[in-house]
């Protein structure tokens, strides 16, 4: 496994499951699909959607939405924070995890495979905590300039962590010697469908919290919450705006919607937002090209500045990606859009920041 680096040993973790002569190759049959064929055909909408949030509602938190008058000034606007820093593991990531993770219960009508993913650090932890609710081993593979605090939070989760070296973007080339390694009971954990359903049930709780709502800025990477929140706003009232929030470094989005073909970045972007530098999935650009109104980029020190009024005027922990929406309000180019915008949904999506090492000066 060339690049990747064991912090804990697979094998210990698929050996004490043959110990108890439980895995087992998953056969394909009429009765037990394959998860990509299964998840491929699986379509997201508002009844997706809301069938999710009635699935994680014993497990997640609903989130407050805060406001701020001084954040109002700035903007001539009406904001909501939508707090998913108060979240479980610290961010929205956990609402997909858990999604996915009961989802794979469901269709493999078991708990005994090894949940596998790639991470930034968020939905690494977000997967480490839903697997270990549900007695589901896990494997997390980052990058080695992974923040520390996230790889102490997965380990604290109980997840074997591998690190990898690379900065190609391909994250799925990464998981593979992974899951080869791993062998059958391996299910890698990917923005698909589950995800996107589960990421959506935000925009069901902020459309319930403040239904006059005339636009949502939601904090994109993947794309997996910004199609969910999308389809959900939407469904409720087909006259709200949905607007991406990027880096500028990192604006997959942007580009995508500019030409109409999903963009990929060859390399990871070099961004503050360390979990927004991400290559846009195609399951989610199927739903931003037709759903969501635009993208609206932020420069690094918009970031940093709009990082600093939550931290000093809302007294809330936020990481730079967790600001990026709230940047992206706070710009020349969102103050363009139309004044009859008024009440705009901010997402603030987590707040997992190393204090020891973060610098304002940087």
């Amino acid at each position: 496994m060339k690049g990747l680096k064991r912090i804990w040993n697979i094998r210990s973790i698929t050996t004490d499951i043959k110990s108890r002569n439980v895995f087992k190759p998953l056969t394909i049959t009429e009765n037990e699909p394959d998860l990509e064929h299964y998840a491929n055909n699986s379509i997201v909408d508002y009844n997706s959607i809301r069938m999710a949030s009635e699935r994680i509602k014993p497990f997640i938190h609903k989130t407050p939405i805060f406001t701020s008058q001084y954040m109002n000034k700035l903007t001539g606007r009406n904001l909501f924070f939508k707090c998913e820093n108060f979240q479980k593991t610290g961010s929205f990531k956990f609402r997909g995890a858990t999604n996915i993770i009961l989802r794979l219960k469901e269709l493999y009508k078991s708990n005994e495979f090894i949940a596998v993913t790639v991470s930034s650090g968020n939905m690494g932890q977000a997967v480490s905590l839903a697997a270990t609710q549900q007695n589901i081993k896990s494997v997390i593979i980052v990058h080695r300039n992974c923040s520390k605090v996230k790889k102490e939070a997965m380990k604290s989760y109980g997840s074997t962590i591998i690190e990898y070296s690379t900065n190609r973007s391909d994250e799925d080339a990464v998981a593979r010697p992974v899951l080869k390694e791993i062998g059958e009971r391996g299910v890698y954990i990917l923005c698909n469908p589950f995800i996107i359903e589960g990421q959506g049930t935000i925009g069901l709780e902020m459309m319930q919290q403040i239904p006059y709502l005339d636009a949502i800025v939601v904090c994109s990477g993947t794309g997996a919450v910004t199609s969910g929140i999308a389809i959900a706003a939407k469904a409720i009232n087909p006259r709200i705006k949905v607007y991406a929030a990027e880096p500028q470094s990192a604006n997959s989005i942007e580009r995508s919607l500019n030409t109409g073909k999903r963009y990929l970045f060859e390399e990871f972007p070099t961004t503050i937002a360390e979990g927004l530098k991400t290559n846009l999935r195609s399951h989610s650009w199927d739903v931003i090209k037709d759903y969501v109104d635009g993208s609206i980029t932020a420069s690094e020190e918009e970031i940093k500045e709009a990082m600093f009024l939550i931290w000093q005027r809302m007294k809330i922990i936020v990481e730079p990606s967790g600001a990026t929406a709230t940047a992206a309000v706070l710009s020349s180019k969102f103050h363009q859009l139309p004044k009859e915008l008024k009440n705009i949904g901010v997402l603030v999506s987590g707040g997992n920041i190393d204090l020891k090492n973060f610098s304002w000066k940087e």
